[in-house]
């Protein structure tokens, strides 16, 4: 006789650089909890390997709630590698014209440019020629933008062009005002990040196949998502979460990630890529950032860089680093607290701590020994300081803000905030049924 499963709903934090997992009963009592730094396990092993464990217990997620900051890692690429899109004449990458210092979302190697007149023979014989040459390109692209205006060129047309991508099995994105540079740009956006969004989906379903998975997007989790929502997942939770009674401002220090979240809406995305339409709450990033390196400049003063390191290989905190960087001034603080106990257990080892403490001195000494010397104690003041700075400037109170984040220790004395906690205080009841 097989026995009863017990089943279970899966909360997932998914981050740049770390998530954070809980899997609970439908009585909301934990079976499983964990914290990963995502350069050290991946999300797809870590949860291969938390199905195995549930499948051990005869335990089965039945649904999965998401909130994600995932696809900002993509913020400093150009898009649209692998995306051909079919435009008419003279409209060749129309949506760069008011941000043409911005990241590419379509590469213009990749552009079928389309004579509305031309009769469909002609037509047949262009979409042909041009996606041979496309295949040349890069024979790997397999979605196309159709960016094509019906008052322009007729429907009969516009459906053959579908069918003919549709007969090479690409996923097809559509666009039907190509003078709409927000709306190009979006789908663009859509387009060029396909792949991203299919292998993070393909990632939470292949160890879950019959889970259901939900993304929060504006205020409630939902499993039909646009892309381009994706970036502001994790944002609009905080503020449906937080932004309540007097509450303007929410304060977020966490590893990755420094801002003031402010309960004011812009109507536009002012994204790398450029503008697009999307209201959402209006976020100011901290002049530092966990993973601001610190070092010694030509002159023998202490200098911040002025980029954050990318999360490869990560803080020397974490047991993979050789850079000294914000997160790691402050190691001692960061392992008295739980989860980041557990999101950098290298944190326990003494011969990371004894690496940490050499790096600083190396920084102590490398100062210029006729001005003042700036100690580890006197860098993390220092640092403190200026993060107090940037949240006064941004008009944070404690009467009209609220500090969350695995750093809001930095800041204030109350620092109990948890991804999936606050996860699963917004599963509704009878989504437990």
């Amino acid at each position: 006789m097989t026995a009863h499963k017990t089943q279970a709903n899966l909360a997932l934090f998914i981050g740049e650089t770390y998530c954070e997992i809980e899997v609970r009963d439908l009585n909301n009592s934990s079976i499983f909890s964990k914290q990963i730094f995502l350069p050290q396990v991946s999300l797809k092993n870590a949860l291969i390997s938390l199905s195995s464990e549930l499948a051990a217990s005869n335990t089965e997620v039945t649904s999965i709630y998401t909130v994600c900051r995932y696809l900002e890692r993509l913020k400093t690429f150009r898009l649209g590698g692998s995306v051909i899109q079919v435009t008419h004449k003279g409209l060749e990458n129309n949506y760069t014209m008011e941000n043409t210092s911005r990241f590419s979302l379509a590469a213009s190697s990749l552009i079928i440019s389309i004579d509305s007149k031309a009769e469909i023979d002609e037509l047949v014989h262009v979409l042909n020629t041009e996606f041979e040459r496309t295949r040349k390109v890069n024979p790997e692209a397999n979605k196309v933008v159709i960016n094509l205006d019906c008052t322009i060129i007729s429907e009969n047309k516009i459906k053959l062009i579908k069918e003919y991508f549709q007969e090479k099995k690409f996923k097809i994105f559509s666009a039907s005002d190509p003078e709409n540079l927000n709306t190009i740009r979006r789908i663009l956006l859509n387009a060029g990040t396909e792949g991203t969004k299919e292998e993070l989906f393909k990632e939470i379903h292949d160890p879950f196949p019959d889970a259901h998975i939900h993304f929060w997007i504006n205020k409630a989790f939902t499993t039909e998502i646009e892309n381009c929502e994706l970036y502001f997942s994790s944002e609009d939770f905080l503020g449906h979460c937080h932004f309540k009674n007097d509450v303007k401002k929410i304060i977020y220090l966490d590893t990755e990630n420094w801002m003031v979240l402010q309960k004011n809406i812009q109507s536009y995305w002012d994204s790398p890529w450029g503008k697009i339409s999307r209201p959402h709450f209006e976020n100011t990033k901290l002049a530092l950032h966990p993973l601001t390196e610190i070092m010694i400049d030509e002159n023998s003063f202490l200098q911040f860089s002025k980029q954050p390191m990318a999360s490869e290989p990560g803080p020397m905190a974490a047991g993979r680093g050789v850079k000294s960087l914000i997160l790691d001034v402050f190691f001692s603080d960061l392992k008295k607290q739980v989860s980041l106990a557990k999101l950098f257990p290298s944190l326990l080892s003494p011969n990371v701590e004894s690496k940490i403490q050499s790096q600083f001195k190396v920084l102590e000494h490398g100062q210029k020994s006729e001005s003042k010397t700036l100690k580890h104690n006197d860098i993390k003041e220092f640092i403190q300081e200026l993060i107090k700075f940037d949240i006064n400037r941004l008009g944070c109170t404690p009467e009209n803000s609220v500090c969350i984040g695995n750093m809001s220790f930095l800041a204030t004395a109350d620092h109990s905030f948890s991804w999936t906690d606050a996860i699963f205080s917004q599963i509704k009841p009878q989504e437990n049924a």
